[in-house]
């Protein structure tokens, strides 16, 4: 790839592997797997360094806010070291205040999911124009570095691959063992 201006001329001659990303006069870009920043004037700003894009998600937190009496409400947040919080609120086997360390393995692939499904680019909140169907709001942040990219979807009404993601998380939580925060407290004194 390469870069033009708002005229249309190449103003960098294709050579890029990927362009990440254009935002504030300056383009992310890959260059045999390092990431490096260029403007429309054809120079380069900031350090080349590898490329690590998902591997920057720290954290990802997710809420499903339901009113419906048949559907799950719970909010969880997933770390990339492994120790988790669940608030189960309705309708899910783990009422209250849980804790669950999961493996490394399982939130790196969450968070590869992330990055080439183009979620950090995402409008920031999703809904119908047919009214807000509060049966089915969802929130789901992901943290990444210093930064965080929030994204809210009501009445489902976002990107198909969101929606996937979303029930890949219900299921990831589903299937956890989740241990009541109190009885890890003690375990740890």
């Amino acid at each position: 790839f390469g870069l033009i201006n708002q005229t249309g001329d190449i103003v960098m001659d294709p050579q890029f592997s990927q362009i990440i990303g254009f935002s504030d006069g300056l383009a992310s870009v890959l260059l045999h797997e390092k990431e490096g920043y260029a403007d429309l004037q054809g120079n380069y700003f900031g350090e080349i360094k590898p490329y690590q894009g998902w591997s920057e998600i720290s954290e990802i937190h997710f809420e499903r806010i339901v009113a419906s009496s048949n559907q799950p409400y719970y909010k969880v947040i997933l770390r990339k070291e492994g120790d988790s919080e669940l608030e189960g609120k309705h309708n899910i086997p783990f009422i209250g205040h849980f804790k669950c360390h999961f493996s490394r393995s399982i939130f790196d692939r969450l968070a590869q999911w992330i990055q080439p499904q183009g979620f950090l680019k995402y409008d920031k909140s999703y809904s119908s124009t047919f009214g807000m169907d509060k049966e089915r709001f969802t929130s789901l942040q992901i943290m990444l570095g210093s930064t965080s990219k929030s994204i809210e979807n009501v009445d489902s009404s976002a990107p198909l691959n969101l929606w996937i993601f979303e029930q890949t998380l219900d299921s990831v939580v589903m299937q956890s063992k989740w241990a009541p925060e109190d009885v890890i407290q003690e375990e740890e004194k």
